[in-house]
């Protein structure tokens, strides 16, 4: 599900999205909030939040089933970058957003996730309540991480777990 510059006065609740080609969603911009979405077995990122997206989601839950082995070059459970994937860093509107709880969920077998949280290029993420977890031979290169060779995550990023 691709959401492109879609404002807060949007519903956006109670989703499944299913055995995705790429993302499960995507922000690209806008201001819309979530809450209670479910992906399950997105191909690419579960949650991807770019372009200067600043709404507010709650209770995100993504999982890659057992078996299940179709992946990216760089799967993540979040991917956030600023604006223009980097390539403009003085760009006002960088993605500035917010997630109330999130669960991460690996149980594919031998099948690495590049991150479980990867926040970069000038992106800002204020994520509580997050958890992640890796079933028996599931992997996450990096749990999270927040750098990158064209810019880092903003220094106001903030992530706590449970």
């Amino acid at each position: 599900m691709t959401l492109n510059g879609v404002g807060s006065g949007t519903v956006l609740s109670n989703i499944a999205i299913i055995n995705g080609d790429d993302d499960g969603i995507e922000f690209f911009g806008g201001t819309v909030n979530a809450s209670n979405i479910l992906v399950v077995n997105a191909k690419d990122d579960m949650f991807d939040f770019t372009q200067g997206y600043a709404g507010a989601c709650t209770n995100l839950y993504g999982v890659r089933e057992a078996g299940y082995v179709a992946v990216t070059s760089d799967p993540r459970g979040i991917e956030a970058d600023g604006n223009l994937d980097g390539n403009s860093p003085s760009d006002i509107n960088q993605a500035n957003f917010t997630i109330n709880g999130v669960t991460i969920i690996n149980n594919a077998n031998g099948v690495e996730m590049s991150d479980g949280i990867k926040i970069r290029r000038g992106a800002t993420a204020t994520i509580t309540n997050a958890y992640l977890f890796l079933g028996s031979g599931a992997l996450f290169g990096d749990v999270v991480d927040l750098q990158d060779s064209k810019s880092d995550a903003n220094d106001a990023t903030s992530i706590t777990a449970i």
